[in-house]
């Protein structure tokens, strides 16, 4: 699963001050990374065993108005890796900002066939979602 947040990028609007502060509750990784493992363990369960890295690779960001730099504590990269109770490997990657090439991807691969899940947002919660199988 990979993902592109809304949030944690290099750039903010006034809009969205409050998601710099890692004490708001408003990170990547607790909106946009945590509704989606929240599925994966829902679709495939839960994780045996993991190993999971929080960073912020990004702590100065501008204000796309003013041009004022901000210092940002929250996260703005989120990635896990571990091994599924189903014995599975899953690994999810959520970076901060947008994407010029994937909002949301996540694929599984079964020995009957394949799915892919994608939306155009990292919030593919909102609709949009679009499923493909093979």
């Amino acid at each position: 699963m990979l993902g592109s947040g809304w949030i944690g990028g290099a750039t903010y609007d006034d809009s969205q001050a409050y998601v710099l502060d890692v004490t708001s509750g408003a990170t990547l990784l607790s909106i946009p990374f945590g509704h989606s493992v929240d599925a994966l363990t829902m679709v495939l369960g839960g994780f045996r065993e993991l190993s999971a890295l929080i960073e912020n690779l990004c702590p100065d960001v501008t204000n796309v108005a003013s041009g004022t730099v901000a210092a940002k504590t929250a996260e703005d990269q989120s990635a896990v890796t571990g091994v599924l109770e189903s014995g599975a490997v899953a690994a999810m990657h959520f970076r901060g900002g947008t994407s010029r090439a994937t909002a949301f991807h996540w694929e599984i691969n079964g020995t009957d066939g394949d799915l892919v899940a994608k939306a155009d947002q990292a919030q593919w919660w909102y609709g949009g979602l679009r499923l493909y199988g093979a």
